[in-house]
């Protein structure tokens, strides 16, 4: 199979009477910065001949996929023809057939409330195929946190099972999602991805940390499937372009 880069793009609403929504890089996911629109991104990206796009909402209020929300999407993707993956706050079904409605291809479910049973509910109507998991997590010497309210996980056995009952809800795809490596650009946390790879046969997508194309061939080389980076293309002065180029010349399989 060929590798996939993917933007990862960061949107929250603008103030009240703006209909766009503006696109964010982030630290840690904190201290958002603005860098642009969601329509005006999605079309550099385009153009650059990306493989996917991922847009995920920041905006964790109730209420957050609202009407402008999908209205929003629905307008800035219509002549594109990128695939591309929404999600963030994300908690009911028919959030879900919204997104497909408006032209979105594959759904983000995070992993925060570990609710397995509603992964299976989306896989169902959708296919796994359209399913996409996110694992959001960060790693320090007291063991593994995962989700936006951490639950803790104290070994890599404990995690190993995580995972096995993400494939069996029917994800169609991880995101492995290293919040104490977003924004960092020290390179992608492959030592996690190597221990999934190792127990998973669903596709792998790392995230966070990338910070020069050799972290985009070192995952590769790992196995991963995909990288989804932002704050690469926002702050490295980097196309996708150029780094399509780069990965190419490495020997790694990818779409020229």
């Amino acid at each position: 199979m060929k590798r996939r880069i993917i933007p990862k793009i960061l949107i929250r609403k603008l103030p009240a009477g703006k209909p766009e929504f503006e696109v964010l890089i982030s630290q840690n996911y904190s201290n958002f910065k603005t860098v642009g629109t969601l329509k005006s991104q999605l079309r550099i990206f385009e153009s650059n001949k990306v493989d996917e796009l991922l847009v995920i909402n920041t905006n964790k209020a109730p209420n957050s996929l609202d009407f402008e929300f999908y209205q929003s999407v629905k307008e800035s993707i219509e002549f594109l023809s990128t695939p591309i993956i929404v999600g963030g706050g994300i908690k009911d079904l028919s959030e879900v057939t919204n997104l497909i409605d408006v032209g979105v291809d594959k759904v983000i479910c995070g992993i925060s409330t570990f609710d397995h049973a509603f992964h299976n509910k989306v896989a169902n109507r959708l296919g796994s195929q359209a399913l996409v998991v996110s694992l959001d997590y960060t790693i320090n010497s007291e063991g593994i946190f995962v989700g936006n309210v951490p639950r803790k996980f104290h070994n890599w056995v404990a995690f190993t099972k995580l995972i096995r009952n993400i494939e069996d809800s029917g994800a169609g795809e991880i995101i492995l999602n290293r919040i104490d490596f977003d924004g960092a650009r020290m390179g992608l946390d492959l030592g996690t991805l190597k221990l999934v790879l190792e127990i998973t046969n669903v596709p792998v997508v790392l995230s966070s940390g990338a910070g020069k194309s050799e972290h985009f061939i070192e995952a590769f080389m790992q196995g991963a499937d995909a990288v989804a980076a932002g704050t690469f293309f926002a702050k490295m002065d980097q196309s996708p372009l150029q780094l399509r180029s780069r990965i190419f010349n490495s020997g790694v399989i990818i779409r020229k």
